[in-house]
């Protein structure tokens, strides 16, 4: 694409998403092309542009390096600080008890909203800037109608992160913009390029952030040695199978490291923490027809005053399907259309309506 047609485009694209009148904006600068590109954005749209990174392990130490020559090229004020005792007792202390009690955590769903976009906000409040924003693919509108803002997919399929968001709330959503919300990654690598940025390059973080170099389970170990013992592989009916590895290393729907000596195709399809047991079963045992969530964030509804059609996801990586959600006691009842497989305790079902993100919740049972 050409270089000036493609800043047109861009342009385009910043007006629709980040134009609300006020000019101060705090941005999330990671250290990655992505969040470089949005503040380059936003001060060629006329923002009084400041950036903040936040040191949350040792692993971050050459993103700091990275975000601070990006700001030196931007000439952007940048704010450095340390959040390691945070991060650690809201998201790392999140991710291994959830482990070590039988769940699969998503720990990029709670930092999102109790971490992420809390301290932006925190932060843009202690200097009276008016907005915060990030390198999300996912974009936000104020719907009349509703009267609230609402969640949306980013139109770039392949890079939306509407789920990994969906836990943000009124408040949050209505100081934050996403201005490469609908790029492609190859818009966002030609514009680091033009303007010089030596992340241009720079890939994507494919693993947990928190954790480089090391196993998750050499990670859990690590901090929690002393939970560290053989599982128990069991049938359904609770018969003895034979050994294995500690139940962290284990979700429902895994073959790998399992034993090799059952005379048949077994999978994961269960978990008890307590009593360090795998329970294992045929393909067929890892399809469910509902699930019962918890930890519900609605975006703009107070509650389900009745049954509501949905499309579903239940990881990042799938596609959504349909069901119903309604309310129960316990927290909303999914029910699909056609059962899913492999749905897994801990992790998260996000409801969308077209395009617009619902809602979504924590799993907590499987049926």
């Amino acid at each position: 694409m050409d270089w000036h047609i493609l800043m047109a485009h861009s342009k385009i694209l910043v007006h629709m998403v980040t134009d609300r009148s006020k000019k101060t904006v705090l941005v999330g600068l990671s250290g990655g092309v992505d969040s470089a590109v949005s503040a380059y954005i936003l001060k060629s749209e006329g923002y009084d542009v400041h950036a903040v990174t936040y040191i949350i392990s040792d692993n971050h130490k050459a993103s700091v390096k990275d975000a601070t020559d990006i700001a030196s090229i931007l000439k952007i004020p940048l704010y450095i600080e340390d959040k390691q005792e945070e991060f650690k007792k809201t998201i790392e202390n999140y991710f291994i008890d959830s482990y070590i009690k039988g769940d699969t955590p998503n720990p990029c769903v709670l930092c999102n909203s109790t971490f992420k976009f809390k301290n932006l906000i925190d932060k843009a409040d202690s200097m009276g800037i008016d907005y915060v924003a990030t390198g999300h693919y996912a974009n936000i509108k104020y719907n009349e109608r509703l009267g609230c803002y609402c969640l949306f997919k980013s139109k770039n399929e392949r890079k939306d992160q509407s789920y990994f968001l969906y836990k943000l709330n009124q408040q949050q959503l209505s100081r934050i913009l996403f201005p490469i919300a609908d790029m492609n990654k190859d818009e966002v690598r030609i514009i680091a390029d033009k303007i010089g940025l030596p992340v241009k390059d720079k890939k994507d973080s494919q693993d947990i952030c928190f954790i480089k170099g090391i196993d998750y389970t050499d990670f859990i170990k690590d901090h929690r040695p002393g939970i560290y013992k053989e599982c128990v592989f069991t049938d359904k009916q609770g018969k003895v199978l034979g050994k294995g590895a500690n139940h962290i290393h284990f979700t429902p729907g895994q073959r790998r490291g399992l034993n090799k000596g059952f005379n048949q195709r077994m999978y994961v399809i269960g978990k008890n923490a307590e009593k360090n047991e795998i329970i294992l079963g045929n393909e067929e045992d890892l399809y469910s027809k509902e699930l019962i969530l918890k930890d519900i964030n609605l975006i703009c509804y107070s509650n389900l005053s009745e049954p509501l059609q949905v499309k579903v996801k239940i990881r990042n990586s799938m596609p959504v399907v349909n069901a119903i959600i309604y309310e129960i006691d316990e927290g909303i009842k999914v029910i699909f259309d056609n059962s899913v497989k492999a749905a897994v305790k801990g992790q998260s079902a996000v409801f969308y309506e077209n395009d617009r993100v619902v809602g979504g919740g924590i799993i907590y049972d499987c049926l």
